[in-house]
């Protein structure tokens, strides 16, 4: 059975190659890295799961680093996933010009480095591509932008530094193991939902907490043998599966610190604070309806990850329509999947030899 877990690693700025949005790794095996491969046997460190001193945000509430634990500084495999403008249907507002010498940037108009530029225009020549800009999969998805049928992104994975932390040298090392986690995403999954996955987990013997949906090992080229059985979700548990609720500005503890920190300024239609795009029209109803109305909406990951919290019991919005909500959803262990590590490959859990 595999042994291999996975624990959160933090994103951070993109430096070998300057503006590039990377995707954020969830966490690192052992088996990732010779480090931590070799600090784990020489310190009889039983769990392979390595948790980013930078997470500190989730697991603190959960489980402490016992004192006197240092971390051990790798360098991780990071992954990068970009559009050209010319993949994108409705080009985004501005002058995105083609004369300008190397790539760039559509969110922070910087342009790439060199090496960097260089596999930009092997890409372009191979799949017959003029413009010099480019956006990430996320600012495509918030954008509310459409592809052209049948594009693929330009996808590079490299090493950028990081310092972990081995579950075993938290006070808890069990809490760490087996929290839930989103294979696809990266994202730690709510109290609750973690509960239900972490009794399907242990009930069938698995080593870790890391589930996908069919769709997401679809979408990364998986699958599940035939007549293997996952754990079915209730539907009110989509929502936080999925991430969809969204709260007010109001909800923020020290929001005044907040919004300094994203550098925003009052807006006079409701508006995602983080991406700064206005909400869509399916949501407005529903953010309407909120006492004390605010034009800022954000979601609670979004918070937690800036270092922030949420006020208690602060209530948020549901933004799924009540027949997604109703929808159960059926998740899949990663131990149940065909190869993992060709699935984590693509994902950019491991960087290929």
């Amino acid at each position: 059975m595999l042994r291999r877990l996975y624990a959160p690693a933090a994103a951070r700025r993109c430096t070998p190659m300057q503006s590039a949005a990377a995707v954020r790794a969830i966490c690192l095996l052992s088996e990732s890295s010779p480090v931590l491969l070799n600090n784990a046997s020489h310190r009889g460190f039983e769990r392979n799961v390595w948790v980013e001193e930078e997470d500190a945000y989730w697991y603190k509430d959960v489980t402490q680093i016992k004192p006197a634990e240092v971390p051990t500084s790798i360098n991780k495999p990071s992954r990068v996933e970009l559009y050209n403008l010319d993949q994108v249907l409705q080009k985004p507002v501005g002058n995105f010009d083609g004369d300008r010498h190397g790539h760039f940037s559509v969110k922070t108009n910087k342009r790439y480095s060199q090496a960097f530029s260089d596999q930009l225009d092997q890409f372009c020549v191979a799949n017959k591509l003029d413009s010099k800009w480019w956006m990430s999969s996320a600012e495509v998805r918030k954008a509310n932008l459409q592809l052209q049928r049948g594009a693929r992104p330009f996808v590079s994975i490299f090493d950028k530094p990081g310092k972990f932390f081995n579950a075993e040298q938290f006070a808890r090392p069990s809490e760490i193991q087996m929290r839930g986690f989103s294979g696809a995403t990266g994202r730690a999954y709510s109290a609750d939902i973690s509960a239900v996955l972490r009794q399907h987990a242990e009930s069938n013997g698995f080593p870790n907490c890391i589930y996908f949906t069919e769709r997401q090992l679809a979408y990364f080229g998986s699958n599940i043998p035939q007549g293997t059985q996952g754990v079915q979700l209730p539907g009110t548990g989509r929502s936080d599966v999925t991430g969809n609720y969204l709260y007010p500005i109001t909800a923020v503890e020290k929001q005044d610190t907040f919004m300094k920190l994203l550098q925003r300024y009052p807006v006079t239609v409701p508006t995602y604070i983080v991406s700064g795009k206005p909400l869509p029209k399916e949501i407005l109803a529903k953010v309407e309806s909120v006492p004390n109305p605010t034009n800022y909406w954000v979601s609670r990951r979004e918070v937690e990850t800036r270092g922030h919290a949420l006020i208690p019991k602060a209530i948020g919005v549901n933004t799924l329509s009540d027949e997604e909500n109703r929808n159960s959803i059926i998740m899949f262990n990663l131990v149940q999947a065909t190869d993992y590590k060709a699935l984590f490959e693509k994902i950019g859990r491991f960087k290929p030899e």
